[in-house]
């Protein structure tokens, strides 16, 4: 029978070499945590389950000289790959009409829809002088009235805030306010009537119509965006109707990422830079003079347009001086139809 001091001493073993084996498994720990810092694996292969896709991103007739002004004088790095999302199709639904019906009825159209086309329908209000046009399988719709039309159309009254809720409101009621909206990125924009025409407006002392575009969250946060910098496919106009904000017109194009995806191969920065030095790019705003464009920033974005697309696809954002910002498509042009 083992002695105590024997029992102490084989514990001892025991301790001292389990503290050894520990000491090894961190060190390896360490070293491997500190190989894929310094060497990160490459990623795996993109999928690109789709095959070829169709983008639908315009180009711009204008081509400038461009400089790099970025912090480190440099593009930058974006990753190697990234998700292609396919839109969500529309379903058939035989209650589609019923639906669509039940929609355009909260927001005041009571009569019996006009068919357009299959799937497009048409409601008339005499009363107010609004049409209302829906297709009725995807809810995508525009609306139209006489109110800027009108002989004296009224000073608006109240301010940006009372447009966004009049404009939210309209939507909720016919169930179309979407939790992808990203309520921080809302805008508007103030205009004035004259000749029957909308002009910019200096402040809300001179405002008749508000203009609000609601605009998509993040993708993984990606930024999401449309061919025009400050009006996106979802936008209301509001005026002021016998002392009361309407929504006086509208335009809903909502086209919603599914959670199906695919991983395709992406130009380098330097490979997107020289696309828009070529003039392969969609150019959507530059209010300088010059003919020379500094590059600030270069980041991934993703683009919907305001037509009908299959899928959501990154692009290279630049961004330069005097409100310049282009945008050139992200997938290697191989994997691109052309």
């Amino acid at each position: 029978m083992p002695t105590l001091s024997q029992l102490t001493g084989e514990t001892r073993t025991i301790f001292k070499i389990s503290g050894i084996i520990l000491g090894v498994i961190f060190i390896v720990f360490i070293a491997v945590t500190i190989k894929n810092i310094l060497f990160p694996p490459p990623p795996p292969p993109p999928t690109v389950t789709f095959g070829k896709i169709q983008v639908s991103l315009p180009t711009s007739s204008k081509v400038f000289d461009y400089k790099i002004d970025t912090v480190t004088n440099s593009l930058p790095k974006i990753v190697s790959q990234e998700k292609v999302y396919k839109i969500e199709d529309q379903k058939a639904d035989l209650l589609a009409l019923s639906r669509a019906t039940d929609r355009v009825r909260q927001v005041g159209f009571t009569d019996k829809g006009i068919k357009i086309s299959e799937n497009v329908y048409q409601w008339l209000d005499s009363s107010t002088g609004r049409t209302l046009t829906m297709n009725i399988m995807d809810n995508n719709f525009n609306m139209i009235s006489n109110f800027i039309q009108g002989q004296n159309t009224p000073q608006f009254v109240g301010n940006a805030n009372t447009a966004i809720s009049a404009a939210k409101d309209f939507l909720t009621r016919m169930g179309l306010y979407k939790p992808d909206f990203d309520d921080s990125k809302t805008q508007v924009a103030l205009f004035s009537v004259n000749n029957f025409a909308l002009a910019p407006a200096s402040s809300i002392s001179n405002t008749q119509v508000i203009k609000v575009s609601f605009f998509q969250k993040d993708i993984n946060g990606t930024p999401v965006f449309y061919p025009q910098t400050v009006t996106s496919p979802v936008n209301l106009l509001i005026g002021t109707v016998r002392g009361e904000n309407q929504v006086v017109e509208a335009n809903f194009f909502f086209q919603k990422p599914s959670a199906t995806s695919s991983t395709y191969p992406l130009k380098t920065t330097q490979e997107a830079f020289d696309d828009l030095k070529s003039g392969n790019a969609y150019i959507t705003s530059y209010a300088g003079q010059n003919q020379t464009v500094s590059i600030r920033r270069v980041y991934l974005g993703y683009f919907i347009s305001e037509k009908k697309q299959d899928f959501l696809f990154p692009i290279v954002v630049f961004e330069g001086n005097d409100s310049f910002q282009a945008f050139v498509s992200a997938v290697k042009d191989e994997w691109v139809n052309k």
